[in-house]
């Protein structure tokens, strides 16, 4: 029976059944007879060369079977171990290539995503990436570019026919990655070039509501140009220019339409606005030297402008009987309600508290500075001073020692919307102008904090404080369905919106005062003025 085991062992040896031999030899009688032995010899050394095939073939599994079995029968003989270690290696860099396969796949999914065919196609170019899953990332990233260019055709097609406000909206909705392609980045270039070149022309042909409208609609298509911003520039100091000679200071205005002529000097209405605007603040001048100057004081005021009260209190010589001369001189009401402080905080339920500081010059620096600064930040006692300057509207900050601004290091600057200023590192601030028609400024910071840990803002107040539920709000409160502003009146607050207000639960309007330490509600928002 051993002898036939040995036999049947020879012929598939000899065949090249490798594995039907392998069976018959694993047998302990098989192996200590001699002429086993030598069968045992010669199928190592038949299993050890199918191994090297296998390996060359890259069948790992089967070449490492192999190579268990050659290991059984003779052993770790030299043969062996060469062959085993030339199969560890080679199935460690499959591994490693699967690994980096699964990567790539991965990589080009997400480039897919996020609008970037050409990059996808690029990680899947390598001759290790071919798979059936890459075929199908590769089909999508076809289709990407499908999209991409019918966009691009639309939006085309759409600044053809002149409709640039539609396709500057089509474009702002594309993926960022779809923005950096080739053909977009030409396109975008093209319409923000229009667009501006139209501004321009609303600008010089005095339509303002045209060309705001026109750069608001710009602005989705970010980053914003230097272009961009000085436009943007103009716009809102002809909207200062509005609200000083609707607040009777013709005066002002001339200074804020010379800047803007600096800027656009080839705005042919500017000269006839300022010639204008000279002659109201001389005739103001003229007005407030007579008789009427007595009256012009802002230091007393009447919220309702009704002196029917005074009229009960004083009645006229007629009305008693007697002559006009003994009519007694009525008396000023004093401006109702609490002084606003020069620094205050807002308290916004649900929503946080923020220092607010009306100074046109205000100081930040650390808390333990030995000059104490407007704005105190818990932050590093070495930080450097910085002065922060409000003149027209427009915004400068100073230091002695330098600080960086948008990574460039700087002792002074004009600030714009979206600065970053870097006291150091780790103390970090951002300069905001939420609201294009407010020059009101926040101030957000990152490695350091105001003193009081519920605040999240500093605000730095011109004229208006807006709270509400959108983006241009200097507060934003998600709950409110309206926006709400306060605005300094004489030395007071007062609050304007189209919502119901009630102050200590009293139904009030935009000429009640608002008092410090006390409750107010303007439609869903409910705040609380406090000192600092």
């Amino acid at each position: 029976m051993l002898i036939l085991r040995i036999k049947q062992a020879e012929v598939a040896l000899s065949d090249g059944r490798l594995d039907e031999a392998y069976e018959l030899v694993n047998d302990r009688e098989v192996r200590q007879h001699r002429h086993g032995q030598k069968l045992v010899d010669r199928l190592l050394q038949a299993l050890v060369e199918r191994g090297r095939g296998h390996l060359e073939a890259s069948r790992l599994p089967q070449g490492m079977a192999d190579c268990s079995k050659a290991e059984k029968l003779g052993g770790n003989t030299p043969e062996v171990a060469q062959l085993r270690a030339a199969l560890v290696l080679a199935v460690s860099e499959k591994n490693q290539q699967d690994r980096q396969h699964s990567a790539n796949l991965a990589q080009a999914k997400q480039h897919v995503v996020q609008g970037w065919p050409s990059a996808a196609e690029q990680v899947l170019a390598g001759a290790d990436n071919h798979s059936n899953e890459a075929e199908v990332i590769l089909q999508q990233a076809a289709a990407r570019r499908i999209e991409i260019d019918y966009l691009a055709n639309k939006a085309q097609e759409l600044v053809n026919q002149g409709d640039l406000e539609s396709a500057i909206e089509m474009l702002a909705q594309a993926p960022v990655a779809q923005k950096q392609h080739k053909k977009m980045t030409e396109l975008f270039g093209s319409i923000r070039g229009t667009a501006l070149q139209r501004t321009r022309e609303y600008i010089n042909g005095g339509r303002i509501d045209l060309a705001q409208a026109m750069l608001d609609r710009l602005s989705l298509l970010k980053p914003e140009t230097m272009e961009m911003q000085e436009l943007g520039q103009v716009l809102a100091k002809c909207r200062q220019a509005r609200r000083f000679l609707e607040g009777g200071q013709p005066r002002q205005a001339v200074s804020v339409l010379h800047q803007i002529k600096s800027i656009m000097p080839s705005v042919k209405w500017l000269d006839g606005s300022i010639s204008q605007a000279n002659q109201a603040a001389e005739a103001l001048d003229s007005l407030r030297v007579g008789p009427l100057g007595l009256v012009m004081s802002s230091e007393y005021w009447r919220p309702d402008g009704n002196d029917s009260e005074d009229k009960q209190k004083h009645p006229s010589a007629a009305e008693r009987g007697g002559s006009p001369a003994e009519s007694p001189a009525p008396e000023l009401k004093p401006l109702p309600g609490q002084p606003m402080p020069a620094r205050f905080v807002v308290q916004v339920d649900g929503v946080g508290s923020y220092m607010v500081l009306r100074e046109a010059s205000i100081t930040l620096g650390p808390i333990s500075s030995s000059r104490r600064p407007s704005v105190g930040l818990v932050a590093d006692p070495n930080l450097p001073v910085a002065a922060i300057e409000r003149a027209e509207g427009d915004y400068f900050i100073r230091t002695e020692q330098p600080i960086e601004i948008n990574d460039k290091p700087v002792t002074e600057k004009l600030l714009m919307n979206g600065d970053k200023v870097a006291f150091s590192p780790r103390c970090r601030m951002k300069f905001h102008v939420p609201n294009a028609a407010s020059t009101t400024a926040a101030l957000s910071f990152t490695g350091a904090r105001l003193p009081r840990a519920d605040m999240k803002l500093a605000i730095l107040l011109d004229r208006e404080l807006i709270i509400g539920p959108g983006g241009s709000a200097h507060i934003r409160a998600a709950r409110a369905t309206e926006s709400a502003a306060l605005f300094v009146r004489d030395g007071r607050l007062f609050c304007r919106s189209d919502e119901s207000l009630t102050v200590d639960g009293k139904a009030a309007n935009e000429t009640t005062p608002l008092p410090l330490e006390t409750a107010i509600k303007v439609g869903e928002i409910s705040l609380v003025i406090t000192k600092e």
